[in-house]
């Protein structure tokens, strides 16, 4: 999950922090920082909510569910004004009654279940059938 590797490094320099802040801040090791930051690894969802928090973003930016300004975000990247929209639009529904759907059902479950959900999404994230091709 690239994007996810690229918004934590962003969010970091963008602060003006170093990857040993970081892990200081969250009490990982450095290197955690560094696989999570070229892709090798991806954090867990608690481990994002910290980052989140000290970076001063969104646990959805890191995840890529809130929109960068000025960009649109078109199934698997960032596009500008340069995107055609239908695409866009399309694109956009889907992904808003995604959201939707997803924040309904996480609010029929308690804080475990929630992190279960979590959990069980980032593990279909690594079957193959279910990843985008690029």
């Amino acid at each position: 999950m690239a994007d996810i590797a690229v918004r934590i490094k962003d969010a970091r320099k963008k602060a003006g922090k170093t990857q040993k802040w970081l892990a200081d801040s969250i009490k990982v090791s450095q290197t955690a920082v560094a696989l999570w930051e070229n892709g090798s690894r991806q954090p867990t969802a608690e481990i994002i909510e910290q980052i989140a928090n000290v970076l001063n973003v969104s646990p959805s930016y890191l995840m890529g569910w809130d929109i960068p300004e000025g960009l649109t975000y078109i199934g698997g990247g960032f596009y500008g004004k340069e995107a055609p929209a239908e695409m866009q639009e399309r694109f956009l529904k889907r992904m808003t009654a995604y959201q939707s759907r997803f924040s309904e059902l996480m609010t029929q479950l308690n804080e475990d279940g929630q992190k279960e959900a979590v959990k069980r999404m980032e593990e279909l994230t690594e079957i193959p059938k279910y990843q985008k091709k690029d």
